[in-house]
């Protein structure tokens, strides 16, 4: 396994330190709450590395359930440590309307809410986990040409159209949405009802034109499909974050210090090839140590 950067080193002593109910084995002991999802066990690949790093255990409560399961979790003290979805936490976890679309703007919104809650939102990382539309690698214009404004023309001249889940092709706040932001010309585009799994695989093989999956799919990574940029801000920001429990195990500066720097290190496209390498089989907190040890 190759190093992490050398602040965690530095960090080694002060978690020793401030850090005091261990695992029976002498080394302080971090709970981490971990949601039923791939790309969550990514996630707490990622802490376990950077936190035994630190020389702490890192005890895992895998496959909770959601946002809800976990936060729940957390407010009744049985967890000191997640990582969440500031989109998902404003709606579900904090019950509020209209989620920014805006990554900063949603980070704020939520790390201020939950203030009064006792969570403590850190980094946060480059990764937005929001909806996405994503195309063959070979059809998307490159660089910033590549918009959600450019891909509603496509549909409406392009055979395969738009696969996506029969949810967001049905309720108000999905397609009929994402449409009038765009000027889709629904009566001109075929869609077709598909999980994120299949709709990848439509359109990797032609059957569709585009799928709707997340922006940090490692299928659709692993399928060559690249995302394509919602101009107009239609999806709510899913930026990922890791949360600490105020007064937690894990609410210690040298600790949240050392996940602020990991998190500075993970952007979209770095969290969807981590994902592929897990779906694929791969050891979390191994590909998580590759991630990190790259320069």
């Amino acid at each position: 396994m190759r190093a992490l950067p050398s602040l965690l080193a530095g960090l080694l002593t002060a978690v020793l330190l401030t850090v005091a109910c261990t695992d029976g084995s002498g080394r302080p002991e971090v709970r981490l709450g971990v949601g039923a999802t791939v790309e969550q066990r990514a996630l707490a690949g990622l802490t376990r590395v950077t936190l035994e790093e630190l020389g702490l255990e890192v005890r895992v409560v895998p496959d909770i359930g959601d946002t809800v399961d976990v936060r729940a979790m957390m407010l009744d003290g049985d967890l000191d440590l997640y990582w969440d979805y500031t989109g998902a936490a404003w709606s579900l976890g904090l019950g509020r309307a209209q989620p920014s679309a805006d990554p900063r703007e949603s980070f704020e919104a939520v790390r201020a809410a939950d203030v009064a809650n006792g969570l403590r939102w850190y980094g946060p990382t480059q990764a937005n986990a929001t909806l996405a539309l994503f195309v063959r690698a070979a059809e998307r214009p490159a660089d910033d040409a590549g918009t959600m404004s450019w891909l509603a023309g496509q549909l409406a001249t392009v055979p395969g159209g738009l696969c996506a889940d029969e949810d967001f092709l049905n309720r108000p706040a999905g397609y009929a949405a994402l449409a009038d932001a765009y000027a889709i010309a629904t009566t001109s585009v075929s869609t077709v009802a598909a999980g994120e799994a299949k709709a990848i695989t439509s359109v990797a093989s032609g059957e569709c034109y585009a799928a709707l999956a997340t922006a940090t799919s490692g299928t659709a990574v692993s399928a060559g499909l690249l995302p394509v940029i919602d101009d107009q801000g239609v999806f709510p920001a899913f930026v990922v974050a890791p949360v600490v429990r105020e007064g937690g195990r894990a609410d210690t500066e040298a600790i949240t210090q050392a996940l602020d720097e990991v998190s500075a290190r993970i952007g979209t496209l770095d969290l969807a090839e981590l994902n592929a390498r897990v779906t694929a089989g791969e050891d979390p907190a191994e590909a998580a140590a590759d991630l990190l040890g790259a320069e």
